[in-house]
Protein backbone atom coordinates (compact mmCIF):
# COMPACT_ATOMS: atom_id res chain seq x y z
CA UNK A 1 0.00 0.00 0.00
CA UNK A 2 1.64 3.13 -0.92
CA UNK A 3 1.14 6.15 1.68
CA UNK A 4 -0.19 9.57 1.11
CA UNK A 5 2.93 12.30 2.14
CA UNK A 6 0.21 13.81 4.01
CA UNK A 7 0.23 10.29 6.12
CA UNK A 8 3.76 10.40 6.12
CA UNK A 9 4.33 13.53 7.24
CA UNK A 10 4.17 13.51 10.92
CA UNK A 11 5.82 10.19 11.55
CA UNK A 12 8.27 10.99 9.35
CA UNK A 13 9.20 14.31 11.76
CA UNK A 14 8.93 12.41 14.95
CA UNK A 15 11.39 9.75 13.71
CA UNK A 16 14.23 12.24 12.94
CA UNK A 17 13.19 14.00 16.53
CA UNK A 18 13.50 11.15 18.07
CA UNK A 19 17.50 10.64 17.39
CA UNK A 20 19.77 11.68 19.87
CA UNK A 21 22.53 12.94 17.17
CA UNK A 22 19.64 15.45 16.04
CA UNK A 23 19.48 16.94 19.55
CA UNK A 24 23.20 17.07 19.66
CA UNK A 25 23.73 19.23 16.25
CA UNK A 26 20.49 21.16 16.88
CA UNK A 27 18.83 20.47 13.56
CA UNK A 28 15.03 21.27 13.07
CA UNK A 29 13.02 20.53 10.23
CA UNK A 30 11.62 24.56 9.35
CA UNK A 31 9.36 22.82 6.11
CA UNK A 32 8.58 19.96 4.99
CA UNK A 33 5.99 19.52 1.74
CA UNK A 34 5.97 16.49 -0.75
CA UNK A 35 9.35 15.91 -2.31
CA UNK A 36 10.85 18.79 0.00
CA UNK A 37 11.88 19.51 2.86
CA UNK A 38 14.27 22.50 4.37
CA UNK A 39 16.45 22.01 8.14
CA UNK A 40 18.72 23.88 9.50
CA UNK A 41 21.46 23.74 11.94
CA UNK A 42 23.01 26.75 14.39
CA UNK A 43 26.09 28.48 14.11
CA UNK A 44 27.48 26.96 17.84
CA UNK A 45 30.46 25.83 19.03
CA UNK A 46 29.89 22.12 19.30
CA UNK A 47 29.52 22.42 15.23
CA UNK A 48 32.45 24.18 14.26
CA UNK A 49 35.75 22.98 13.51
CA UNK A 50 39.25 24.52 14.37
CA UNK A 51 39.40 27.45 11.69
CA UNK A 52 35.39 28.88 13.26
CA UNK A 53 33.25 27.67 10.36
CA UNK A 54 30.65 24.55 10.79
CA UNK A 55 33.01 21.04 10.15
CA UNK A 56 32.08 19.41 7.16
CA UNK A 57 31.20 16.20 8.87
CA UNK A 58 28.48 18.64 10.68
CA UNK A 59 27.44 19.76 6.81
CA UNK A 60 27.26 16.39 5.57
CA UNK A 61 25.10 14.65 8.58
CA UNK A 62 22.32 17.95 8.02
CA UNK A 63 22.30 17.06 4.65
CA UNK A 64 21.95 13.08 4.93
CA UNK A 65 19.35 14.03 7.46
CA UNK A 66 17.57 16.75 5.91
CA UNK A 67 17.43 14.45 2.64
CA UNK A 68 16.42 11.06 4.53
CA UNK A 69 13.53 13.00 5.81
CA UNK A 70 12.32 13.38 2.16
CA UNK A 71 13.00 10.36 1.61
CA UNK A 72 11.46 8.71 4.63
CA UNK A 73 8.05 10.50 3.31
CA UNK A 74 7.95 8.04 0.15
CA UNK A 75 6.27 5.44 3.04
CA UNK A 76 9.30 3.37 3.98
CA UNK A 77 11.81 3.77 6.66
CA UNK A 78 15.12 4.35 4.44
CA UNK A 79 18.97 3.84 5.38
CA UNK A 80 21.71 5.55 3.45
CA UNK A 81 23.22 3.83 1.06
CA UNK A 82 25.46 6.66 -0.24
CA UNK A 83 26.25 9.70 -0.50
CA UNK A 84 28.24 12.58 -2.43
CA UNK A 85 29.04 15.99 -1.11
CA UNK A 86 30.72 18.71 -2.70
CA UNK A 87 31.88 21.75 -0.24
CA UNK A 88 32.26 24.84 -2.24
CA UNK A 89 32.28 27.74 0.21
CA UNK A 90 32.11 28.56 4.03
CA UNK A 91 29.83 30.46 5.92
CA UNK A 92 31.07 32.04 9.33
CA UNK A 93 29.51 35.48 10.63
CA UNK A 94 25.89 33.62 10.43
CA UNK A 95 23.05 32.74 12.87
CA UNK A 96 22.11 29.34 11.08
CA UNK A 97 23.31 27.15 7.99
CA UNK A 98 20.10 25.68 6.12
CA UNK A 99 19.93 22.73 3.98
CA UNK A 100 17.50 22.52 0.94
CA UNK A 101 16.71 18.63 0.06
CA UNK A 102 14.66 18.04 -3.36
CA UNK A 103 13.08 14.39 -4.07
CA UNK A 104 15.10 13.43 -7.52
CA UNK A 105 13.50 9.50 -7.96
CA UNK A 106 11.25 7.60 -5.38
CA UNK A 107 11.98 4.31 -6.60
CA UNK A 108 10.47 0.62 -6.07
CA UNK A 109 13.90 -0.22 -3.82
CA UNK A 110 15.72 3.23 -4.20
CA UNK A 111 15.47 6.84 -3.51
CA UNK A 112 17.93 9.59 -4.55
CA UNK A 113 17.13 13.14 -3.25
CA UNK A 114 19.58 16.24 -3.85
CA UNK A 115 20.46 18.66 -1.13
CA UNK A 116 21.95 22.35 -0.97
CA UNK A 117 23.24 24.05 2.29
CA UNK A 118 22.92 27.49 2.42
CA UNK A 119 23.47 30.49 4.27
CA UNK A 120 20.24 32.44 5.41
CA UNK A 121 20.66 35.22 2.55
CA UNK A 122 20.49 31.52 0.05
CA UNK A 123 24.14 31.87 -0.57
CA UNK A 124 24.85 28.14 -1.91
CA UNK A 125 28.41 26.43 0.57
CA UNK A 126 27.70 23.14 -0.30
CA UNK A 127 25.63 20.48 -2.04
CA UNK A 128 25.04 16.99 -3.03
CA UNK A 129 23.25 13.94 -3.87
CA UNK A 130 22.10 11.09 -1.63
CA UNK A 131 20.87 7.71 -2.45
CA UNK A 132 18.43 5.41 0.28
CA UNK A 133 17.57 1.69 0.17
CA UNK A 134 13.74 1.61 1.22
CA UNK A 135 13.48 -1.02 3.57
CA UNK A 136 10.18 -1.92 3.29
CA UNK A 137 8.78 -1.33 6.81
CA UNK A 138 5.68 1.03 6.63
CA UNK A 139 6.81 4.64 8.23
CA UNK A 140 3.47 4.86 9.73
CA UNK A 141 2.82 1.58 11.21
CA UNK A 142 6.93 0.33 11.73
CA UNK A 143 5.48 -2.59 10.03
CA UNK A 144 7.02 -5.09 7.10
CA UNK A 145 4.80 -4.15 4.09
CA UNK A 146 4.13 -7.84 3.07
CA UNK A 147 4.46 -7.17 -0.60
CA UNK A 148 8.28 -6.31 -0.16
CA UNK A 149 11.13 -8.50 1.48
CA UNK A 150 12.99 -6.67 3.57
CA UNK A 151 17.01 -7.28 1.47
CA UNK A 152 20.13 -7.02 3.74
CA UNK A 153 19.35 -8.03 7.58
CA UNK A 154 18.07 -4.45 8.40
CA UNK A 155 15.99 -4.51 11.49
CA UNK A 156 14.24 -2.28 13.15
CA UNK A 157 11.96 -2.20 16.44
CA UNK A 158 10.23 1.06 16.31
CA UNK A 159 9.08 3.73 13.64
Amino acid sequence: MRRSFEECREPVIALLNKSPFVKVIGLEITEINEGHAVGRIPLKEGNLNPYGSVHGGCLYALADSVAGTVANSCGELVMTVSGNMNFLDVATDVDYIYCEANLIRCGRSMVVVRAEIKTESGKLLDEGTFNFFRSGIDVVTGEKNSLRSLRGGYKTKDC
